[in-house]
């Protein structure tokens, strides 16, 4: 995947991640209890799709882009962490049961 499709599709995510939590604020900011609405649960099961497709993204993207989110230092510069992959897990020991025996 080019850095251009990428860097479109992090944009992309970061825009829906942005609607989903202003709507997430406005709705837990509200004091008065608000009738349900026919809108309601399409809006819940929109929410939620769109929560699950933004976890899939983020671990597609972490395992394309291996860096941390940049940190803003207070002097102004940035740092974007390297995160190494993690090693292979071991080859799985062989037991004297699964080698064939002499006779």
């Amino acid at each position: 995947m080019s850095a251009r499709k990428t860097f479109i599709a992090i944009a992309g995510a970061g825009l829906i991640a942005i609607g989903v939590a202003a709507n997430a604020h406005a709705q837990a900011t509200t004091t008065e209890p608000q009738p349900k609405g026919p809108l309601d649960d399409i809006q819940q099961s929109v929410i939620s799709a769109i929560e699950k497709g933004l976890n899939i993204l983020s671990v597609a993207i972490g395992k394309v882009l291996p860096y941390k989110l940049p940190e803003i230092l207070p002097n102004g510069d940035i740092i974007i962490r390297y995160v190494p992959p993690e090693p292979p897990p071991p080859p799985p020991a062989e037991t004297p049961a699964d080698e064939p025996q002499k006779t």
